[in-house]
């Protein structure tokens, strides 16, 4: 697992919260800038993109390793379901005049 940040204070601040972190590697990435973005996720099989918020902000942290990620096929569809045949509905009798 690797943990990206804007710096190594970031990276601490993690490990500090998150004890089980600190074996993780760690790489320095602004989640803003494309390539720095795609260089920290050139050799890697999964992204998790946990940074925020960008809810104002220009965010290309899943934009870059998906334009660089290899692709994979898709799986096949799943068979369509299909009723098994049911014998004809008789016609209903007319109604009597009122």
């Amino acid at each position: 697992m690797i943990l990206a940040g804007r710096s190594q204070e970031t990276y601490n601040d993690a490990v500090a919260s998150r004890p089980e972190l600190k074996g993780c590697k760690f790489v320095q990435c602004d989640a803003t800038d494309a390539t720095q973005v795609a260089k920290a996720a050139a050799d890697v099989d999964l992204v998790v993109h946990c940074a925020g918020p960008f809810q104002r902000n220009p965010s290309t942290a899943g934009e870059a390793p998906a334009a660089t990620a290899p692709r994979h096929p898709s799986p096949p569809p799943a068979p369509r379901r299909t009723r098994a045949p049911t014998a004809p509905t008789p016609p209903r009798p007319a109604r009597p005049p009122q």
